[in-house]
């Protein structure tokens, strides 16, 4: 999600309220952030954990030190978690491309290149929001690499996407979405406390694990890249519509019942139009269900990645 300065000394208040409780106990077992070149572009990314490569994908605006570390937890006992910042946004760089040039293909491009330069050939992939439909685009170009998916709060894209109400649609428009307000989006309004111990976690660590100071920044070209695909990705050309039900992946589809951000109708559609498809449906939750029920989501993913 994207931060501001006055947003990050926000949750780090949170941090210190929450740790004094014992909300350290949540802390990930990633590695520094580290960077490599690919596609073009100098890539931060984390690693931690042993056993089968999974890559996590973020969302629109986030960075990857917006996974929350309890979720982290749940999954890097049982696989070797890579997470990385998409171009433009935390500690990536954004190359010379416009942003009317950015689509999710050339984030899919991005992630396959970094999975390439890292020497990881086969991985399982999660994505959440946007970070699904760039999971989407992953599996669909490079059908032998992915071994699993987890779609988590996704859409496929193309003109017969749902938008959420019009007046959700007018807050994610805004060029500079603030963190305060996605935030308020993403969470039920009787689930705020979730909000806030997410926020403590994420902020713990930041501090904890000495992350660099640009970790929750963005470039203004990375967000707008990011508007422009997410407006080409439901045109009448995006989306992997037509792609779904040619893939034999198997794939978890995720949702939130109480989801204004991309409204559950769109994961439900995806689930139908895929092969080999389940679903995990998470009543009272919102878009950031996976952050609101950590334990519970990262315990669904383990069962089905095995």
């Amino acid at each position: 999600m994207l931060k501001t300065v006055a947003g990050l000394v926000l949750v780090l208040g949170f941090a210190i309220a929450v740790s004094a409780c014992g909300g350290s106990a949540a802390a990930p077992r990633l590695g520094p952030v580290l960077h490599v070149s690919a596609n073009g572009l100098s890539i931060g990314y984390r690693t931690g954990g042993s056993g089968p490569w999974l890559i996590l994908v973020m969302g629109r605006s986030g960075t990857m030190a917006d996974w929350d570390p309890l979720l982290i937890k749940r999954l890097i006992g049982n696989h070797r978690v890579l997470i990385f910042d998409n171009r433009g946004m935390g500690t990536s760089s954004n190359n010379t491309i416009p942003p009317s040039q950015v689509t999710i293909p050339l984030m899919a491009n991005d992630t396959l290149a970094l999975a390439t330069a890292l020497h990881i050939e086969h991985f399982d992939v999660m994505g959440w929001s946007m970070g699904g439909e760039i999971s989407q685009q992953v599996t669909a170009d490079a059908p032998g690499r992915v071994m699993k998916l987890v779609l988590c709060a996704t859409s496929a894209g193309g003109p017969t996407e749902q938008p959420p109400s019009p007046s959700v649609a007018k807050v994610m428009n805004e060029p500079s979405l603030p963190a305060r307000t996605l935030l308020k989006l993403s969470f039920p309004p009787k689930h705020r406390r979730s909000a806030i111990e997410y926020s403590a976690r994420v902020a713990a660590q930041y501090v904890r694990d000495h992350l660099p100071s640009d970790s929750f920044s963005s470039t203004a070209n990375g967000r707008a890249g990011q508007q422009h695909a997410r407006e080409q990705w439901v045109s009448s050309t995006g989306g992997v519509y037509n792609e779904l039900p040619k893939l034999n992946t198997p794939v978890l589809v995720m949702w939130g019942t109480l989801d204004v951000i991309d409204p559950p109708a769109n994961d439900q559609l995806i689930v139908k139009r895929l092969r080999n498809a389940s679903s995990k449906v998470f009543r009272d939750a919102g878009h950031a269900f996976l952050f609101q029920d950590a334990t519970q989501v990262g315990q669904a993913a383990n069962a089905f990645l095995g």
